[in-house]
């Protein structure tokens, strides 16, 4: 059985308790251990971050955001599961199973 959405929750309850955000090397280590090779020459690693979709239950996002050179933050999703495999979403590809994350995938950095 896949137990990367227990992993996960670990990371973000842990979180919740010290206040203290993980370093993203966390994260991509995280999903190392399930055979997700982040995109390389997309940018460079910015921020992870991670939510839980109001839309499913059970749930855990886990954001990895690129700074690009044209500025802009490119960002891919993975969805987090119990008892399933992670799902990469990339493109905007969770829009239509979970539209709380519209518009997710690419924006302009924060001034």
């Amino acid at each position: 059985m896949d137990s990367s959405y227990e992993e996960l929750k670990t990371i973000t309850d842990k979180y919740y308790t010290d206040w203290q955000m993980p370093d993203i090397s966390v994260f991509v280590e995280l999903l190392n251990r399930y055979g997700i090779q982040l995109r390389e020459k997309n940018g460079e690693l910015h921020e992870a971050n991670f939510s839980i979709p109001k839309s499913i239950g059970k749930a855990l996002m886990l954001g990895i955001r690129y700074g690009k050179i044209d500025g802009t933050f490119s960002e891919d999703l993975f969805l987090f599961r119990e008892g399933k495999r992670i799902q990469k979403g990339y493109k905007g590809s969770f829009e239509e199973i979970i539209p709380e994350y519209t518009g997710s995938h690419k924006g302009k950095p924060n001034t």
